[in-house]
């Protein structure tokens, strides 16, 4: 679209499929079969529009996850939960963007990791529903500048162009490595922050 200091149990939903390099877990592609898990880097663009460091450096974050495959949000909420848990006070899924924007309106959030491929409203066409202040969607007003991080299998330079243009603050592939992560995380809140890391992560997919 949270835990111990042990390894993150694998999510069993079909043939596993094993990550050894760095830290890392593999987050589905569309669509969703054995073959299709793409591997990528991570990259990170800054936006005019990011919020200033000092907003978000000195509290717990509240994080919102979109994404419309189920399996997705499942991982990405136990990488965050597992590595990241210190950082966050809450970590909120939800499937589709108008049910982010629909949510943006009514509860304040610090940081979205966002699909950039769903039906209806595209990763893209969320973010500058966010941004603009002529929106139909009544976005609160201090989740306008929120930081957004897309994780996204396209990753082309003209697709990371687009996602700048939009309004967001950083892109993530796929499979997570957790270094990048939290590169592109520090630079979309302004802050250093620490990761804990097993020696591998495996996450099972089908």
């Amino acid at each position: 679209m949270l835990v111990s200091p042990v390894c993150l149990p694998p999510v069993s939903v079909g043939n596993p499929n094993f990550v050894t390099s760095k830290v890392t877990t593999t987050l589905l592609s569309k669509p969703t079969t054995p073959t299709n898990t793409p591997i990528i880097s991570i990259m990170v663009s800054e936006s005019p529009q990011a919020s200033s460091p000092s907003q978000f450096s000195s509290k717990p974050l509240k994080v919102l996850i979109v994404d419309d495959n189920d399996i997705n949000l499942k991982i990405l909420t136990k990488i965050l939960a597992k590595h990241f848990g210190h950082l966050i006070q809450a970590t909120s899924t939800l499937s589709s963007g108008v049910s982010a924007l629909d949510s943006l309106a009514k509860d304040e959030y610090d940081l979205i990791l966002i699909d950039i491929e769903m039906p209806v409203l595209s990763g893209v066409e969320t973010t500058i529903e966010i941004r603009r202040v002529d929106s139909k969607y009544k976005i609160l007003e201090s989740n306008r500048k929120i930081p957004i991080i897309a994780v996204t299998t396209n990753t082309l330079e003209d697709e990371r162009k687009k996602y700048t243009e939009a309004g967001m603050n950083g892109c993530v592939a796929k499979p997570i490595d957790l270094d990048e992560l939290k590169t592109v995380i520090e630079k979309a809140i302004g802050e250093g922050i620490e990761i804990k890391k097993p020696e591998l992560l495996v996450a099972t997919t089908s």
